[in-house]
């Protein structure tokens, strides 16, 4: 049979290149995106002057514009008042309701203000029933950030992360240390105060400008929606070369269960393909398959075989190349191959013509004994670990010697899971005694 290679698999590079680029794009393009703009002066239903009586009964406060976002501010002269105010609220809710502005990273402001204030303050009160209590107005957490006048000139930019907590809220309020940091989530009023020391005088302000920024798609939901595209894409491909692998495996079963087994050309064609399922390509021993076949061969064959009470159905002899991972890192990956492969031909040299050795995996390599002492199985190893041990493996650049490390274990009753289990733990107190040893499992598999 000829194969034929998919058309999926030819154009597969020219699409990974394109998902390639376009998540590039997507990674470069956020920043494109719109933004999420919200501008909070529009309404002047919305809005309030909240402010101190004077000694002569009448407001600090007042309203300078019919549109509500041109005020003054009015501090007299030896007028001494330390919890005086003065502030323009924007109002979102009434409490317990209020808007999430923890979506939004910029607050943009225009701000004209005449006065002798050194700096105002921009504030946002929101609602916690963790601290919140209704009909308490001042309850709600004071965040707020300070703006020197001076920066009022012109539009300004401020990150939403320049809040902090006014500290005589805190200690007001008697507000734990974990509840003590920023928060915008649920916003029932912001607005434009002055700070402590207020100055004497006539303050003006006029505010032109309040809008909020954020991202309709944060960076981080962004990125993560572009590596859950690659994953589904990675999966869904995965999951067709599955389905068009047993596909192909449907075809060639009907293929084969139609074709003349009577064809000597086709059996040995069969035969060939078995055997390389069957075999390591690099050392030309079994592989995990073919040990799989050879054990379960001889446990089938024990009902046929008439053995002496005290001989094991077979022993396993399992070894492990010494620093074989320093031979990879010094020498390189292809002194390692040489390494298996010549030390896969001096055990295959000692062993008896009705014995077997596979690569297990890695540099670990399991020799079956059939019908073999469990003393016999240690002298082999022996024999196996000696010449190993006094032989020298060229390679382009040297010679090498290398140990290596031996279990062994007998199969008794064909339980080979326990066998290997034991020979396996064998294998470790070798290499955990010093290496280049034999160690006999303890226990009866």
């Amino acid at each position: 049979m000829t194969a034929h290679k998919p058309q999926n698999i030819t154009r597969l590079p020219v699409l990974i290149l394109c998902a390639v680029v376009l998540s590039v794009l997507a990674l470069a393009g956020h920043p494109l995106i719109p933004k999420n703009r919200y501008l909070i002066t529009t309404s002047a239903s919305d809005y309030d002057l909240v402010s101190t009586n004077l000694p002569d009964a009448s407001l600090a406060g007042k309203w300078a514009s019919s549109h509500k976002r041109k005020f003054t501010c009015l501090y007299p002269q030896n007028f001494d008042d330390p919890n005086y105010y003065c502030s323009w609220n924007r109002r979102f809710g009434w409490e317990p309701t209020g808007v999430d502005l923890s979506k939004f990273h910029t607050i943009n402001i225009k701000i004209d203000y005449a006065g002798s204030a050194a700096k105002l303050k921009l504030f946002a009160r929101n609602y916690n029933p963790a601290y919140s209590k209704l009909g308490d107005f001042n309850s709600t957490k004071y965040n707020a950030v300070f703006i020197p006048v001076a920066e009022l000139k012109d539009e300004i930019s401020l990150s939403m992360n320049e809040f902090t907590v006014a500290e005589w809220w805190l200690i007001f309020y008697k507000i734990p240390r974990p509840l003590a940091t920023p928060e915008l989530n649920n916003v029932v009023t912001l607005g434009i105060d002055f700070s402590f020391p207020m100055t004497p005088g006539l303050h003006q302000v006029t505010v032109e400008k309040i809008e909020l920024v954020g991202d309709w798609v944060s960076q981080k939901a962004w990125y993560l929606a572009i590596l859950s595209l690659w994953l589904f894409g990675i999966f869904t491909y995965q999951l067709n070369q599955l389905r068009l692998a047993r596909k192909q495996l449907d075809e060639d079963s009907k293929i084969i269960l139609n074709l003349n087994h009577d064809n000597k050309h086709l059996q040995e064609e069969t035969s060939k393909f078995r055997r390389l399922s069957t075999v390591d390509p690099l050392t030309q021993t079994y592989n995990r398959f073919g040990i799989d076949q050879v054990v379960n061969a001889l446990i089938a064959a024990k009902a046929h075989l008439s053995m002496p009470g005290e001989m094991p159905l077979f022993c396993l002899i399992l070894l492990d190349i010494d620093y074989f991972k320093k031979v990879n890192d010094d020498h390189g990956h292809d002194a390692g191959d040489t390494v298996l492969q010549r030390v896969s031909t001096c055990i295959h040299e000692e062993l008896r013509s009705y014995d077997y050795l596979g690569r297990w995996g890695g540099e670990e390599f399991l020799i079956i004994l059939p019908r073999t002492q469990m003393y016999v199985a240690f002298d082999l190893a022996e024999v196996f670990r000696k010449k190993l041990a006094a032989t020298l493996i060229p390679l382009e650049s040297c010679s090498l010697q290398v140990t290596a490390s031996f279990g062994v274990t007998a199969c008794w009753d064909g339980d080979y899971a326990t066998a290997f289990k034991h020979v396996d733990e064998a294998l470790y107190q070798a290499k955990h005694s010093g290496r280049n040893r034999t160690v006999v499992a303890d226990g009866r598999s």
